[in-house]
């Protein structure tokens, strides 16, 4: 019998494999399912990077398991290769970065998995480091929408700091202001002007905020201050979202973007690998909690075609479910739960005991457990 974590690695390497080794072989944009979305160009970009979210910080961990070290080194030269030639704008696979309004997303979304794991830069070449640099800078001729998008924005800024590019700060600024602005109580921020009752905070918002505001430590003190009100904010939101998985490893399908699948606790599984979580949450529940939306969403029937590609659905293949601007490069936001992998075995995330996360608790075994309280 494996092990939880083997079991989450094998289903990494059945999500990731595929699209890497594509990507790497320069035959991404060729292989991708196609559909008529508003990203016609930078799709290959938006599969890569939406991977890379997830899996990053354990391709850039230190893994003594034999095994499980192997794959790692696979698949993290695989990245390395696909990187290469995805920068590369004279490159016939290049991935359309700044091509398309909606590359600016997925471009943040790179910088974000790099921010995350800054040894793969390591791994890069001169050339490769100066072409992905022209890359991010490309999106800033994007305007991002007034919500969460402009988080994208300062993403972008954050990764080229870090390259040691000058970072245009007012992006940085205006991000937070407005997102501080947009906080409507209990850990949740409105998307733009209006709440948005979907998995947005979870998604996006939260993950994103709180690796901008750790790309610019002590650049301002406001910045500072908001950071350590966001850390709680964020741990509230961490509960909230353990209380949504189900008994069964289901949630509520509600709002959009249902297609990403068990991306939705991408916030519940950063704050698990930061080692982040609320006392209220036993690491080896959320291991549980988390595992089950794997099994239920990933592990469905339908949920990959016959050449391994994901299909787009919340359970199976339910393309009914897609939104206009969701593609089958989108569904691969579902990584995003894979983030606890870059802890050690030795975590106590990975090494203790099974146990009940608050649903399976209520509704299977009838425990009296203490109310919930608002932030």
């Amino acid at each position: 019998m494996i092990s939880v974590r083997e079991e989450w690695l094998l289903n990494l390497e059945r999500v990731a494999r595929h699209p890497l080794t594509v990507a790497a072989q320069g035959e991404l944009r060729r292989s991708l399912p196609r559909r008529d979305v508003a990203r016609p160009i930078s799709q290959p970009l938006e599969c890569i990077a939406r991977i890379l979210c997830g899996i990053a910080p354990w391709l850039a961990s230190d893994i003594e398991d034999a095994t499980e070290r192997a794959l790692q080194e696979e698949l993290r030269d695989l990245f390395r290769r696909a990187l290469e030639i995805g920068c590369d704008p004279d490159h016939p696979d290049f991935w359309g970065f700044g091509r398309d309004h909606d590359s600016l997303v997925d471009t943040a979304l790179l910088a974000y998995a790099l921010l995350k794991a800054p040894r793969l830069l390591d791994d890069l070449s001169t050339t490769t480091r100066a072409h992905l640099a022209q890359a991010l800078k490309s999106t800033r001729a994007l305007q991002p929408y007034r919500n969460n998008w402009l988080l994208f924005s300062a993403c972008v800024e954050g990764a080229l700091d870090r390259l040691g590019e000058p970072a245009e700060l007012d992006r940085v600024e205006d991000a937070l202001s407005q997102h501080a602005d947009w906080y409507v109580g209990d850990a949740w921020y409105a998307d733009g002007p209006e709440l948005h009752l979907d998995y947005y905070n979870s998604f996006v918002i939260h993950p994103l905020m709180r690796q901008v505001l750790d790309a610019f430590p002590g650049r301002q003190a406001r910045w500072d201050d908001l950071r350590a009100v966001h850390v709680a904010r964020a741990a509230r939101l961490a509960e909230q979202m353990e209380r949504m998985i189900a008994a069964d490893g289901s949630w509520p399908p509600l709002g959009r973007s249902l297609t990403y699948r068990c991306g939705a606790f991408h916030a519940l599984a950063d704050l698990a690998a930061r080692q982040e979580l609320p006392q209220t949450l036993q690491p080896a529940a959320v291991r549980g909690a988390l595992t089950a939306t794997i099994r239920r969403s990933l592990g469905a029937a339908g949920t990959f075609t016959d050449d391994g590609w994901l299909t787009m659905g919340l359970s199976g293949n339910q393309p009914t479910l897609a939104e206009h601007y969701i593609s089958t490069a989108s569904t691969y936001f579902c990584c995003t739960i894979f983030l606890p992998l870059a802890l050690p075995d030795t975590s106590s995330f990975w090494s203790d005991a099974d146990a009940s996360w608050t649903q399976a608790r209520l509704w299977e075994h009838g425990e009296a457990i203490p109310a919930d309280h608002a932030l």
